[in-house]
This record gives C-alpha cells, sequence and structure tokens, in this order.
C-alpha cells in the first residue's frame, strides 16, 4: 500500500462522498480501534468499499475479487490502494497469507462475506472465510450495515456495531468457524 496515495484518494472520496452521498452514521466510534482488526459488511454496491474508506480514520486494506485485479492498470491501482486479490472459487492460499500478514502487522482488513453483491439486501447468508481469518489472526471483527438503495443527494445510513471480541472461542475447527461466522451475520443485521 502506497499511504500518501491512499491519503490523496481518500480526501477525493470524502469530498465526493459528502456531496453526492451524505450519511447517516450510526455507531462511528466502534472504528476506533487499534491493531489489527477485520470490517466486515453486507455487499449492495460497488460504491461499498468507497464509504468505508472514507468512514474509517485508519487505512483500510480490501479483499477483491481476482477479476478486479486483471486490468493492468486498475490491478496497479487497487494494489497501490491496499487491494489483496482472492480467487473466490478456489482455496486462495496465497491470498489468506496476504491476509493474516495485513492483520497481524495491525491493518484493518475489510471483507464482504456473502463474496457477491445483493442489491436488495435480501441475502444474509455469510462465507466462512472471514470467521477463519478473524479466528486464525485473533484479531476482533467490526460488523457495519448499509442500507440500500444508494441514491444521489439522498442520505445514506450507515450503522457500525460493537466490535465483535472472540476471546470465548478458544478453538479453529468447524464448529467454531460456523459459530464466528453466526456472529458476524447477527453483526451485520442485528
Amino acid at each position: 500500500m502506497k499511504k500518501g496515495f491512499y491519503s490523496f484518494c481518500r480526501c477525493l472520496i470524502r469530498a465526493w462522498r459528502a456531496v453526492f452521498y451524505p450519511l447517516n452514521i450510526q455507531g462511528k466510534e466502534h472504528l476506533d480501534i487499534q491493531g489489527g482488526a477485520l470490517l466486515v459488511s453486507n455487499h449492495v454496491s460497488m460504491r461499498d468499499p468507497v464509504i468505508q474508506a472514507a468512514l474509517c480514520p485508519r487505512p483500510l486494506r480490501f479483499m477483491g475479487k481476482k477479476e478486479l485485479f486483471q486490468n493492468k492498470l486498475l490491478a496497479s491501482l487497487f494494489t497501490a490502494l491496499g487491494g489483496i486479490s482472492v480467487d473466490r472459487g478456489h482455496s486462495d492460499v496465497a491470498s489468506m497469507r496476504e491476509c493474516l500478514s495485513a492483520l497481524k502487522s495491525g491493518d484493518i482488513l475489510s471483507i464482504f462475506p456473502q463474496g457477491h453483491r445483493f442489491p436488495a439486501d435480501d441475502d444474509r447468508t455469510v462465507k466462512d472465510g472471514a470467521a477463519f481469518l478473524a479466528l486464525y489472526a485473533r484479531v476482533p471483527v467490526i460488523p457495519m450495515h448499509i442500507t440500500p438503495p444508494y441514491k444521489p443527494f439522498r442520505k445514506l445510513t450507515v450503522t457500525i456495531g460493537e466490535p465483535i471480541r472472540l476471546d470465548d472461542v478458544t478453538t479453529l475447527d468447524k464448529s467454531a468457524v460456523e459459530e464466528v461466522s453466526r456472529r458476524i451475520a447477527k453483526g451485520i443485521w442485528g
């Protein structure tokens, strides 16, 4: 990640967001967290990562589908902004290692655990990858919900929940991952 470039882009994003998508933000104080953390959110639009970057007081790292990195220009841009390419169709060990490295070095990593966009916010199924990363890295999970639809010049509601601490989950087996996935879904949608 190129921090100077990220800061410049975030300033542009904040100005764009302030004009076109004023926000009704609930729980913004939950983003003021020290150390590594996983930011999880529902995924209703391609604009979701932009809204997250505008809100978060620290630089965010993002997981993005590998298709976003196939164009050389976009790949350079996403990489400079801290993007991590993931092959959603396979076990992508390299991307999981990069995500774990980011979390263990104290970064905030944004993941959309549904794996796809659902513009109507009508699917509340989350995949287990976010739970696995949070458990393996032993980091808190910050749930966020973006209430659709995006309409220019109309307030968009973003709710940031209290960080989900996983101190009581001491194993890294299938049942632990499923339990944390349930907590993530509950944190996002209440």
